[in-house]
């Protein structure tokens, strides 16, 4: 069993997919490229990068007040990962 809760072998099957569906990619540590034990997996779809930096945090703030708190700032910090994502 690991960090999800689901069991090793499953693991990588839903790592296949969710990269089949361009929703995560792989990335070697830096300075280390080629070494299976350190690589990372990071999203890589934008709706779920903003989902979860944005929606998910805060969903009750959301849904009792209908805004979250110093968004501009952190959505202004968003859109500059989003323009260097679409600038690649």
């Amino acid at each position: 069993m690991n960090f999800t809760g689901l069991p090793s072998s499953s693991v990588p099957q839903y790592l296949s997919n969710l990269q089949t569906l361009h929703i995560v990619e792989e990335r070697d540590t830096f300075g280390e490229p080629g070494k299976r034990r350190n690589t990372r997996y990071h999203l890589s779809d934008l709706y779920f990068i903003f989902w979860f930096r944005f929606v998910y945090p805060n969903r009750s703030q959301l849904f009792d007040f209908g805004y979250i708190e110093n968004f501009e700032e952190e959505y202004n910090r968003y859109l500059g990962f989003v323009f260097e994502k679409i600038a690649e």
